[in-house]
């Protein structure tokens, strides 16, 4: 049977009664109309060469046969039911072809905007997509359907987050499935492997405190912090492992392993990550030295190391402004010495606080002094053995004081 052509324009053709045709639509967007009947009469199948087989089911009393080439529409019942035959035969899911920035790429500016492309048309879907520092943590949560921040163009998924990324970060942009469908509604299967680093902040920066206790939020890139006096915290957004710390001239620096992050600290006297604190004041009169010196003397270095909670409570005690005096005789008040020395008495509790500290047994005249000078001890003096042990140099050697004040304190708050 002969072929039907229309022509580069858009061009509809009605059909008047069944029967076995062709028609090519050729250019333009091309409408077969089939009256009064019923999408559901007709089987709608698409052969390998492209064409459209719009036939009439088995048993219907007037068949028709018709094979569509480049036909873009059929309409049936009178209107009612528009058939789109650009997206009826699409049972491919869109796939990812192009990202910009590039995967893994490396020095990418911090106010990109991130392009994706696919390999057909799209259109939004449902949930969000998320961005992603090295620590895993969410930086940005776009809903798809609703955020400004998310466009799409033909097959171009646009992402222009509401505020720029973080200097020398490595993020990780997280697609859900179903967040992107092409125009047939078929998902995009979903994608968390794309990812790049920002370029670092070759800025440095400088920040000041006060003569007060400060708190400082980590910035981007190299920054100069300077605490002045009271005790000062650097508070980082990261756990501890993402960044090495060493002391330097000034005081200490940290440096992140997974961001181009460089912070030189003087006068700060806390850091404060996501997992941990530690206490960089290990000086033998500062409040973490102290906490370390009291503590280690009556617990010994390996005990205290499993004692992080406490510690933090203790170095707490200290920054209010209890004294070493102060807290040594309530530590000798506690109903403890039992557990730690083996008996209340002051000879028990001598010893042990003599073998702790000196890492080995007292002999039989030091072991009197020092119960005579326990026994001598009660009112406000009631402490002052612990804390003159405590503050010994036999102590600071016991306890590390020397090697923490280059590695800091770790403690919970």
């Amino acid at each position: 049977m002969s072929t039907t052509y229309g022509s580069a324009a858009n061009n509809a053709w009605t059909l008047i009664a069944p029967g076995t045709l062709t028609l090519d639509g050729l250019g333009g967007t091309d409408t077969l109309y089939l009256g009064t009947s019923l999408r559901s009469e007709y089987t709608i199948t698409q052969a390998t060469d492209g064409s459209v087989h719009v036939d009439s089911i088995s048993g219907a009393s007037s068949a028709l046969h018709a094979t569509l080439y480049n036909m873009e529409v059929l309409v049936f019942n009178s209107n009612r039911d528009t058939l789109d035959l650009t997206t009826y035969f699409d049972k491919t899911a869109p796939s990812l072809s192009t990202v910009s920035p590039a995967n893994q790429a490396s020095n990418v500016a911090v106010g990109s905007d991130i392009v994706i492309g696919f390999s057909e048309a799209i259109q939004k879907g449902s949930g969000s997509i998320s961005i992603r520092n090295a620590a895993g943590s969410t930086v940005a949560s776009l809903d798809v359907a609703s955020s400004s921040a998310v466009t799409v163009s033909g097959s171009t998924l646009t992402i222009n987050p509401s505020s720029d990324l973080a200097y020398g970060t490595s993020f990780t942009v997280v697609i859900p499935a179903g967040s992107v469908k092409d125009l047939a509604g078929n998902a995009y299967a979903g994608s968390t492997s794309y990812g790049f680093t920002t370029a670092a902040n070759t800025a440095v920066q400088s920040v000041t405190g006060t003569t007060g206790n400060d708190t400082f939020s980590a910035l981007s890139g190299h920054t100069l912090i300077d605490g002045l006096a009271g005790t000062d915290t650097l508070a980082l957004g990261l756990s501890s492992s993402a960044y090495l710390l060493s002391q330097s001239s000034s005081g200490f620096m940290l440096t992140g392993t997974s961001t181009t992050d460089i912070y030189e600290l003087s006068h700060v006297e806390r850091l404060a990550f996501t997992n941990l604190n530690v206490a960089l004041d290990l000086g033998a009169t500062q409040s973490a030295g102290e906490t370390q010196l009291l503590l280690g003397a009556v617990l010994g270095r390996n005990l205290l190391a499993t004692k992080s909670s406490l510690t933090g409570a203790v170095i707490g005690l200290f920054d209010q402004g209890y004294s070493m005096q102060t807290l040594s005789g309530a530590l000798m008040r506690l109903d403890i010495w039992g557990t730690l020395a083996g008996g209340t008495s002051n000879s028990h509790i001598a010893n042990y606080l003599l073998t702790t500290v000196n890492q080995a047994a007292p002999d039989a005249t030091t072991l009197a002094a020092a119960v005579a000078a326990l026994d001598a001890q009660t009112g406000a003096a009631q402490g002052n053995f612990l804390w003159e042990l405590a503050a010994s140099s036999a102590n600071q050697t016991q306890v590390g004081l020397v090697g923490l004040a280059a590695t800091g304190l770790e403690y919970l708050v």
